[in-house]
């Protein structure tokens, strides 16, 4: 009755249990906990989770618009490639490469995870804004920080950001408001 309950306020807030959608070339808003909430695997091992993105990034394409990875979740931003509509695919791969070698990790990726990965499908440019700001302020709704630009494994002082949110460092390169794409490999290093 819980997951129901659950299923249906997801429905609410517009996300979705993993499945593949059905338009190409589309942004997709991903959310996700561990299965053990108290745990802290996921900024433990932060290299290792880089590293499975980037073997499912490697099979089947993909660029990481914003992330946010917290001590046990993680809420992402993809964008997918024309004529691919597939996230469950590489969120698989993704998954089972954490599940493989986090050094006290189930047996199957599926128990690594509380429930499904949440997916919600981008549409247009204030929904992305919408989403990215959502996923950036994770760290905050947590408890973790008082200000988004704290948080270190955040996409957030790596590349373009929403405005109101500032940079951390001094210098670190793009202006408020410039909504030019990063590159894929600074995003990646939350």
């Amino acid at each position: 009755m819980v997951n129901r309950l659950l299923s249906l306020i997801g429905h609410a807030w517009g996300m979705t249990h993993s499945h593949r959608f059905q338009r190409s070339g589309t942004g997709v808003y991903l959310a996700a906990r561990l299965a053990e909430r108290a745990s802290s695997d996921l900024t433990r091992d932060i290299d290792l989770l880089r590293v499975a993105i980037r073997l499912a990034m490697a099979r089947w394409p993909f660029d990481v618009r914003a992330a946010s990875v917290l001590p046990a979740g993680l809420h992402m931003i993809w964008r997918l490639p024309e004529g691919d509509s597939d996230v469950t695919a590489r969120w698989r791969m993704m998954t089972a490469t954490l599940a493989r070698h986090l050094p006290a990790a189930p047996l199957r990726a599926a128990e690594l995870w509380q429930g499904p990965v949440r997916q919600h499908l981008i549409q247009g440019a204030e929904d992305f804004r919408a989403c990215e700001a959502h996923c950036l302020m994770a760290p905050v709704r947590a408890g973790l920080v008082t200000r988004a630009q704290d948080w270190p494994h955040s996409s957030l002082g790596r590349r373009p950001h929403p405005a109101g949110f500032r940079r951390p460092r001094p210098g670190a390169g793009a202006r408020v408001g410039d909504t030019r794409p990063a590159p894929q490999e600074d995003v990646l290093a939350v």
